[in-house]
């Protein structure tokens, strides 16, 4: 079983993040507020450990506070919840290693999908189903152009 967090980095376009490192796009600044405010989020309740914040659209034009007050309630959370200043700014200037944690699990996101089809054919062959993966169009427009293609024999 692979978890969530796995399952849903395999379907991100290392392409376009590839593109944004290279221009030091400010659009990177939104993973290092996600990861911030979970780290709030988590002391206020626990139990939420990666609560999935839906995305606070223009985020990366934001101050922090703001893009927490637009995020907390997403979670169930207060908009108005206490955030220290002083370890706000301590956890803002550690982007650049929130930068590299994405970028790396991007790097092994294909490799996930990878996994995640291959067990889907292993699956289908134990339950007697022929399948394969077939690529749909030219990697160098997307990498993600594999169909599983199956065909369950008639008894």
């Amino acid at each position: 079983m692979l978890s969530y967090k796995a399952r849903e980095g395999s379907c991100h376009a290392l392409e376009d993040y590839l593109r944004r490192l290279r221009e030091d796009s400010a659009l990177l600044k939104t993973h290092c507020y996600r990861a911030a405010l979970e780290n709030f989020i988590r002391d206020a309740r626990p139990e939420l450990r990666r609560a999935g914040i839906q995305t606070v659209k223009k985020s990366h034009l934001l101050p922090f506070t703001e893009y927490a007050r637009l995020g907390l309630p997403r979670v169930g959370l207060p908009e108005d919840l206490a955030l220290d200043p002083e370890r706000v700014e301590a956890m803002l200037r550690l982007q650049g290693r929130v930068v590299v944690f994405y970028s790396l699990a991007l790097l092994l996101a294909p490799v996930v999908e990878s996994l995640v089809l291959l067990d889907r054919i292993l699956f289908l062959q134990e339950n007697g189903v022929s399948s394969r993966l077939v690529p749909l169009f030219d990697p160098n427009f997307s990498p993600r152009n594999f169909v599983l293609v199956a065909l369950k024999q008639r008894p």
